[in-house]
Formats: C-alpha cells, structure tokens, sequence
C-alpha cells in the first residue's frame, strides 16, 4: 500500500513563501490602531472558529488576518472583534491588505464558546482540530524539536464536503489565502500515522485544497502544523 505521506519536495510551495518574505520585507512599517468594540453577546460559526484557539489551546494566542475586501472587514467587526479586549488594526501606506490582530478574549465570549460546547454546538471540525480540553492554558516556551516536511497525497483521501466547514473555507480563502501562499494552523495531538487520512478534518480538506502539507516532530510522530491551499 502506498503511504499517505509524501516526500517534500514542493519547489511552488517554497517559491511562494520566499516571494511572500520578500514582499512583506519591502513594505513600509504598518499604521496601527486599536479598534473599539462592543462585546458581542452571540457566536455566530465565524466566531467559533476564531476563538476555539484562545478557549482550546492557548489563552495567550494572538491572530492575525489579513483583509482586503469591505465585505470581510465587515464579518471581522460583525462576528470576530467583539469577542476579544484587544483588537489592532494594521494599515501599510503601500498595501490595501490591512491586517487586523486579536488578543486576549473576553471571559464573557469565553463562557458562551465553552457553553456551546457543553449543548453540542461547535462544529466537529472544530474540536476535531483543536480538541475538547477548555481549561485555560498558556504557552510559555518553546524547546526546540526537529521536524520533517510532508505532502499529503490527497488522492488517498475520502473528499467530505461539510456546509459548516465550506464556510470557514471561504473566508480563509478570501482573507488568508488570497495576501498568504498557504493557510497554517497547529493541530491538538494529531499523530503522524497513515489514519490521518481518516480524520474529519483532513476529509474537509481535501474536497476543497489543492495541497496539504504537514510538519512532524520526528521523536514522537505529532504533526506540529497543518499549511494548505
């Protein structure tokens, strides 16, 4: 049987990022202002996504999205921003992607995600990524681990089509995947093995990616990122 992983050898992949360095590089420094916002008292699917990684993994995290359209900065202010203390936006002088960060989540929206959670209401995909285990957690350091590069062969995959998830899919496709070469996120406790193929998620990916790539901790086998396009 053919393995799942293949050999990392995706010159686009590398082409893409290093053109992306460069341009970011060449870009004037960024315009920064704190966006003042309402807390939200609603989670809509596009709020769930946002703040699982703040409730799941780490309650420190800071994201980042960039926005080009009026239509996507809406669904930010909308749906995203009221859910976080902190909300930066970031505007180039050469560039009209701006970049909006988001950091330290409200106890409020805290609660609403982990009562979702507890009525059955977050997307499987969700937890599927980022795991059930919502007592707060912090990342402190870093220890350095050795890591190898594969591409998955989608051609092993089951394509699972989901509504919730198309969803999610076309505002990352909009937003990170139209300024980005490749949309990345961290797993919670994926293993490297030949079953990946069988996860929710991974299905998802595969009816709507052209790659998927992951990064594995060679001791372990634990897929430490997840980048697609």
């Amino acid at each position: 049987m053919l393995s799942l992983y293949k050999e990392f050898s995706d010159r686009d992949y590398l082409e893409a990022w290093n053109k992306n360095k460069i341009k970011k590089e060449s870009r004037t420094r960024s315009e920064i202002v704190n966006l003042e916002n309402e807390p939200s008292k609603t989670l809509s699917l596009l709020g769930l996504f946002f703040i699982a990684p703040f409730v799941l993994s780490y309650s420190n995290s800071v994201i980042s999205i960039p926005i080009r359209t009026q239509i996507d900065y809406e669904s930010m202010v909308n749906e995203i921003s009221g859910h976080f203390n902190i909300v930066n936006k970031l505007t180039k002088t050469d560039s009209k992607i701006i970049n909006i960060n988001i950091k330290k989540l409200r106890v409020s929206s805290r609660e609403l995600f982990i009562k979702s959670m507890l009525n059955n209401e977050v997307p499987k995909f969700i937890t599927d990524i980022y795991g059930e285990d919502y007592e707060e957690k912090k990342f402190t350091n870093y220890h350095p681990i050795t890591t190898k590069k594969y591409e998955i062969d989608l051609g092993q995959v089951e394509k699972s089509p989901d509504e919730e998830f198309l969803h999610i899919w076309r505002y990352i496709s909009s937003t990170y995947l139209a300024e980005e070469p490749y949309f990345m996120f961290t797993p919670n406790n994926w293993d490297g093995g030949e079953n990946l193929k069988d996860r929710l998620t991974i299905k998802n990916l595969a009816s709507v990616c052209n790659k998927i790539w992951v990064n594995i901790d060679t001791a372990t086998n634990r897929i430490i990122t997840v980048a697609v396009r």
